[in-house]
């Protein structure tokens, strides 16, 4: 549990870096690079926020590298949703496996727990 909580904390400190107006196209995409490999769940993005503050830094930068990485990150986000929702009938890894390319390694441990 306490891992959940040190993540919970690093995806907030993540958020602010994101929300910070004005802030650097490279403090952008350093922040997104850092949210890429983070085994995230549907309660975890919820809780911090993080699913809006990445959707509104791609919004904010239409058209150039963050917008890029930033929609990147949302539609790796969403199949780890879809594959979470597929959840019923298989086993965890199996939904994971078949729902998106991008549930795989840590991600598809996060759907597992």
């Amino acid at each position: 549990c306490a891992r959940a909580t040190l993540r919970r904390c690093s995806m907030i400190a993540l958020v602010a870096r994101l929300s910070t107006p004005g802030a650097a196209a490279e403090l952008l995409l350093a922040a997104l690079a850092e949210l890429g490999p983070v085994p995230v769940t549907v309660e975890l993005l919820r809780a911090t926020g993080v699913g809006r503050a990445v959707n509104a830094v791609r919004k904010e930068h239409e058209g150039g590298a963050v917008a890029e990485a930033a929609t990147a990150l949302l539609q790796r986000w969403r199949g780890l949703a879809q594959a979470r929702a597929a959840l019923g009938a298989g086993s965890s890894t199996d939904a994971a496996r078949s729902g998106s390319d991008a549930a795989s390694g840590p991600a598809r441990a996060e759907l597992a727990q």
